[in-house]
């Protein structure tokens, strides 16, 4: 059965992150492509889109609503833990590619009872490179998403020489919220269901219409298709366990950042 999933994300870290909780989420069993938003004119072939809340609107342009579903990525309470730690006083860069999260990850810090500290956002896509710069030379800590900190900051050379030496690097680990889980899986059973009928339809047709070995080679792809069906859903529904490894693997992913230690502070 052919079924093209697309995550799609506003940065290649960004896209990357979302890929890999797909591929987890579904044990490798369906095909998921990375692409970046920029890049979805040249892919409307997809059957589903997923994406941050963020990239819903861009997608519209050239996706059907039906066919997107928002995928919330949050991180992990180790990642506030982290950022509570700091020195009182300390000022924080963080670091995304558009403001509105980093907005979102500023009250979600203060929601924790992060009060102490001063947070300065740096939504690097949407301000001057020269800008960027500045505030990442002033920043002593510089925390956000740590895909996307290590492959579009760090190892981006128009921003790796504005950072100073003794740069601390926060990254947080995320994982997609259970609601958007479970939304996600309906919509895949969903197109699954789908497509399943259509080719019944047509393989039914068929059977109308052929004889001999025609009739074994239809039986024989009827059968695949009922067996991959019947797996895809059992799979699609035993998610729970699943849930909580996933979990448990951000958690214990090595850091992105080794030589700065496992606190990355």
């Amino acid at each position: 059965m052919n079924l093209k999933i697309y995550a799609v994300g506003s940065s290649s870290g960004i896209s990357h992150e979302i890929e890999d909780s797909l591929n987890f989420i579904f044990d490798d069993q369906l095909p998921v492509v990375q692409i970046k938003t920029e890049e979805i004119a040249d892919h409307t072939d997809g059957d589903l889109y997923v994406c941050n809340p963020s990239q819903h609107e861009p997608l519209l342009r050239y996706v059907p609503d039906n066919q997107i579903v928002l995928l919330n990525i949050t991180p992990t309470p180790q990642f506030y833990l982290q950022i509570a730690s700091l020195p009182k006083g300390s000022t924080v860069h963080l670091v995304n590619s558009q403001l509105p999260y980093l907005q979102k990850l500023i009250r979600s810090c203060e929601e924790m009872g992060i009060e102490s500290l001063r947070f300065v956002p740096v939504p690097y896509m949407e301000l001057p490179e020269e800008e960027v710069c500045r505030l990442l030379g002033e920043a002593r800590y510089i925390a956000g998403v740590d895909r996307l900190l290590y492959e579009d900051i760090r190892r981006n050379p128009r921003y790796r020489k504005c950072i100073r030496p003794d740069a601390k690097f926060i990254g947080a680990r995320r994982i997609p919220a259970l609601t958007s889980i479970f939304h996600l899986v309906s919509r895949v059973n969903d197109i699954i269901r789908q497509k399943a009928a259509e080719e019944l339809d047509t393989i039914r047709g068929q059977l109308m219409e052929g004889s001999g070995e025609r009739l074994y080679q239809t039986y024989r792809k009827l059968d695949r298709e009922l067996t991959d069906l019947t797996r895809l859903l059992r799979d699609a529904n035993e998610k729970d366990d699943r849930l909580e490894k996933l979990a448990i693997r951000q958690l214990s992913r090595p850091s992105l950042f080794p030589d700065e230690g496992d606190a990355n502070i």
